[in-house]
């Protein structure tokens, strides 16, 4: 997998308008299996909310809990199965009901023994957001975590404009990288494009490790 790291000065109707475009033309690049965003890439430190529910266990003090804002697809790509429900899709755009997938962790804990499908969330500025599925535990902040509450927002519902494209290839990840530039380029030329694998962030992380171990050893 590869990730695409976007910054750029774009109204809200205008990002909405270059991702769903961004996401098309990707899609066509030779290579490219699978493509979706997301405000957050894996191991980079995410947004969280603590999430007060009435009627449950945190009607006071709440879930602290991480979130991303996610593109249809993101789930998929990601290689993160459903338990329940399904995942954010095409239909969750702006103008349409409030969704979110939530992790089975957060799920257990704010329902623990019921159907977490359906249940409403309350949100930012009184906002509330459905549960439509939900999703297996992953690791989100770093390797070696305990399994953390998580909630997945749509992307067009809870606009951001930061985002990462993440793209799934059917060979060496890097190679399809040319491809993918030059249909972004195609779109806006000045955009500022960073690209990095997957195994190359999975090697940052492992190289902490080693680096903590080593100093532990030193004792």
């Amino acid at each position: 997998e590869k990730g695409l790291s976007l910054v750029h000065g774009y109204s809200e109707d205008e990002g909405k308008a270059f991702l769903a475009e961004a996401m098309s033309r990707i899609a066509g690049v030779p290579g490219v299996r699978g493509v979706s965003a997301a405000q957050r890439m894996p191991f980079q430190p995410s947004n969280s909310w603590t999430f007060v529910v009435p009627g449950t266990d945190y009607a006071e003090t709440g879930l602290y809990t991480g979130l991303n804002m996610v593109a249809p697809g993101y789930l998929e790509v990601m290689g993160i199965p459903l338990v329940a429900g399904r995942s954010i899709g095409e239909e969750d755009a702006p103008g349409s009901p409030l969704v979110v997938v939530v992790n089975r962790l957060f799920a257990d804990r704010m329902w623990p023994g019921q159907n977490a499908m359906g249940k409403v969330l309350p949100f930012y500025g009184d906002t509330r957001w459905t549960v439509v599925g939900v999703a297996e535990n992953s690791l989100y902040w770093r390797l070696g975590e305990d399994p953390v509450p998580f909630v997945y927002f749509p992307i067009r519902q809870l606009y951001t404009g930061r985002m990462t494209f993440h793209i799934s290839t059917a060979s060496e990840p890097m190679a399809a990288a040319a491809g993918v530039e030059r249909a972004l380029r195609g779109l806006d030329p000045n955009l500022a494009i960073v690209a990095s694998t997957m195994r190359e962030r999975v090697d940052q992380q492992l190289a902490g490790f080693r680096r903590w171990t080593w100093f532990v050893a030193l004792f």
